[in-house]
């Protein structure tokens, strides 16, 4: 990776950098939730030009190299605090499903201080976001959501939307639209290839609803239900739901990045 900048005080500076390949990034799509009462979550969308997309990466090297990067990101506070990189295939550090080429336009958000890893070699945690300006999807991805599904761990939730209540002959009885709602969160393992037309399908279908047709390993999605639905594992499928969150993007093994997905069940 080639990055280029400009402190003004002391001039431009160029540094070719290795990182480390388990970085991590979060996109933070431009969407404000809200939950109806029916327990539906409805979504208000300043678009896809206003998304954040931030990464952690590690730049590894000598003590002496990695304080001089870091001397010279520290300096771009003097001018528009951007840089520019240039980057190479496996190092698309916001993921990819945007456009690398010819390079981008990133801020800098925070710089650590060199930590030692071994003998001769520190490493040096930089956190960036991409300017807006450089945010383009790429067009050569097929917009779908995935349909295997492979899960580390996973946690799912039922609200009960029933209520017991007295009248004035202090007589209980319940109200109760016979209809729950659920979410579901899991640390899921994609392949790249899937990963990308999935987030792709998030960034043109903001706020859409999706079919899940099946995650093998958890029998009952929202957690198991008795009334009105089958409590026969799997029964629950396909399950009808709104992607709420996607984050914490990161390396997994050759092919395969893990992320952080909360699900909104639709009823």
């Amino acid at each position: 990776m080639d990055i280029y900048g400009y402190t003004g005080a002391t001039g431009s500076f160029t540094h070719n950098v290795k990182i480390a390949r388990d970085f991590t990034y979060n996109i933070i799509p431009a969407l404000q939730w809200k939950q109806l009462s029916s327990g539906n979550y409805r979504a208000t969308d300043r678009g896809f030009a206003s998304d954040i997309y931030e990464s952690e990466i590690k730049i590894y090297d000598t003590l002496a190299k990695l304080c001089e990067i870091a001397k010279d990101l520290y300096n771009v506070r003097y001018t528009d605090g951007h840089i520019i990189l240039v980057c190479a295939p496996g190092e698309e550090i916001f993921s990819k499903s945007i456009i690398y080429s010819p390079s981008i336009k990133v801020a800098v958000i925070s710089i650590g201080n060199p930590e030692k890893s071994s003998m001769n070699l520190y490493t040096l945690q930089v956190k960036l976001r991409l300017s807006y300006v450089s945010l383009q999807l790429a067009t050569d991805i097929v917009a779908v959501v995935p349909s295997m599904w492979r899960i580390e761990s996973y946690s799912s939730q039922t609200t009960n939307t029933s209520i017991v209540t007295d009248d004035y002959g202090s007589y209980f009885y319940v109200v109760d639209p016979n209809k729950d709602y659920g979410t579901f969160t899991a640390n899921f393992v994609f392949k790249n290839d899937e990963l990308q037309a999935l987030q792709r399908w998030y960034a043109i279908n903001r706020g859409s609803t999706a079919t899940i047709s099946k995650i093998y390993g958890v029998p009952f999605i929202f957690g198991p239900r008795s009334y009105n639905e089958s409590s026969v594992e799997y029964a629950c499928y396909p399950a009808t739901v709104k992607f709420i969150s996607m984050s914490s993007f990161k390396y997994y093994s050759y092919n395969y990045t893990t992320a952080q997905i909360t699900l909104a069940e639709e009823i």
